[in-house]
């Protein structure tokens, strides 16, 4: 493989990783606590996305518990963007 195409993957991938978890992280709007209940529940935005949905967590889960963030599920697109994950 030739250096400079090399190099031009080398940054695909740096450029492809940042935007994966600036998506994602940018992604978690809100949690709330309900005082009474001890639970939290986690919502998405889409983040300015063309087309697609954000995905929907019906769960509540306790305070301090950890939550898997959930995958694209409504196929959110940005022209221009390419997303990997």
């Amino acid at each position: 493989m030739e250096q400079r195409s090399r190099w031009r993957l080398i940054y695909c991938v740096m450029i492809s990783a940042i935007l994966i978890s600036y998506v994602w992280c940018a992604c978690i709007v809100n949690a709330e606590a309900e005082p009474s209940s001890g639970t939290v529940t986690v919502t998405y935005d889409g983040n300015g996305a063309d087309t697609g949905s954000v995905p929907v967590d019906a769960n509540a889960y306790t305070t301090g518990s950890r939550v898997q963030v959930m995958a694209n599920t409504g196929s959110l697109a940005k022209d221009g963007f390419c997303f990997g994950g």
